[in-house]
């Protein structure tokens, strides 16, 4: 009763007391009302795992890695024959490829920058200009127009420069120890996108059929189907909770003289220009080569050189994995070097000095290059640049490591 009597009296005489009973009445009512107020599932999963938010983000960067890729792997079956029906040449199509590339070059700078400010509207920006950059790829057919089509790779390029941003989160998100491990999965679901997507689009050649006036084949389906994926991947970025966990630097990394982290900046830049640069030479290359070595007459050319390079991606893709666990047993620094000589001595098998190459030997440089040189050198380039910048907003910075990267590649082919 002492509740009751707490309160002093108003005018009316007992009217207090009878407003604090019904408050007293009605609080557990209100409390139970709030308790069974309707909870999302995902809601549910945050409450119950305090680690729900970190997984969720990492697995939406991760994923949104495998979707940027993808957009380039899925019409790789149909884009030289899509370029010819809308009246292209080789020029044309050389425009196309070249325009996706210096888009995604730009945009890894511009939003790598802008990535440090503000994620989530970064990412929200980046999935909307793939919607609508997709969009238009699948509209050239119907409009006839092979302008739209390099205008509309031009637009989807700068939409999946998001590399730069993914790699800045994963930075800014995992402790140094773990940080490895993390953009090894990117660099896998970044080789995910590339290598397996052009077998999906592969399916949609044999579709031909119309809803309404609106084509849906080979040429359109790959971009619509992007679209959707884009738009599905951006409520999923909508949903993401959870500031941007800060590293703690090091003493070692405190001491680090500014002129040096500079040089290192330089260092890393020019080492993933080359790096990237090679690797694009070998994945330019190495396919015709491999045809030509098996015969060029033998019906089943292209579809035994696809199951080779499958293979060879399958191992690849295991490596990825692998990185963290090989990292227990050798140095980073070392690590690194050490895939820098395995490509060295990969393009060494495959090269053809007295024209006298052989399948034997060229398999050996192959797996060498594509299986260990390969996803080895891109995840620890990454990785010991980021670990290099420590606690500094990494966003800006990841995205002119990528653009040196973009740059290798179309530079060295």
């Amino acid at each position: 009763m002492s509740v009751l009597t707490s309160h002093a009296p108003s005018e009316g005489g007992d009217s207090g007391n009878e407003l604090d009973t019904l408050t007293l009445l009605v609080s557990p009512i209100k409390d139970d009302v709030e308790a069974t107020a309707y909870k999302s599932p995902i809601q549910r999963l945050r409450e119950k795992f305090p680690q729900f938010n970190f997984y969720y983000n990492m697995s939406v960067i991760i994923i949104l890695t495998m979707v940027a890729e993808s957009s380039r792997g899925i019409v790789i079956p149909t884009i030289k024959t899509y370029n010819q029906t809308l009246g292209g040449d080789s020029r044309t199509l050389g425009a196309i490829v070249a325009v996706f590339s210096v888009g995604r070059l730009i945009a890894s700078v511009v939003f790598g920058h802008m990535s440090n400010w503000n994620l989530k509207m970064v990412l929200v920006l980046c999935l909307g200009i793939s919607v609508v950059g997709n969009i238009m790829y699948s509209l050239a057919l119907p409009f006839g127009s092979i302008a739209l089509l390099i205008v509309a790779r031009a637009i989807t390029g700068f939409g999946t420069g998001t590399l730069s941003v993914s790699r800045g989160y994963i930075a800014s998100n995992t402790t140094v120890e773990k940080r490895t491990k993390y953009i090894s999965f990117s660099g896998a679901a970044q080789f995910l996108g590339f290598a397996v997507m052009p077998g999906l689009g592969s399916l949609f050649v044999d579709v031909s059929i119309y809803l309404g006036k609106l084509p849906l084949n080979g040429f359109t389906l790959p971009g619509y189907f992007m679209s959707v994926i884009n738009f599905l991947l951006l409520i999923a970025v909508l949903a993401m909770k959870g500031e941007t966990m800060k590293p703690k630097e090091s003493a070692q990394q405190k001491e680090i003289d500014k002129r040096l982290l500079k040089w290192g900046i330089v260092l890393f830049l020019f080492l993933n220009f080359i790096v990237r640069g090679v690797l694009g030479i070998a994945e330019t290359i190495m396919p015709p080569m491999q045809l030509t070595l098996h015969g060029l007459d033998d019906p089943d050319a292209l579809q035994d050189s696809g199951e080779y390079f499958l293979v060879l991606g399958g191992i690849g893709f295991i490596v990825y994995l692998s990185v963290d666990y090989l990292l227990k047993v050798i140095k980073e620094q070392h690590l690194l070097s050490i895939s820098i000589i395995i490509a060295a001595l990969g393009f060494f098998f495959t090269m053809d000095f007295d024209n006298d190459q052989t399948m034997p030997f060229f398999t050996v440089g192959a797996f060498l290059i594509w299986s260990l040189a390969s996803p080895l050198s891109q995840t620890l380039v990454v990785s010991s640049f980021s670990k290099m910048l420590g606690s500094k907003p990494q966003g800006a910075m990841m995205g002119w490591l990528t653009a040196a990267g973009s740059g290798g590649r179309i530079v060295f082919p």
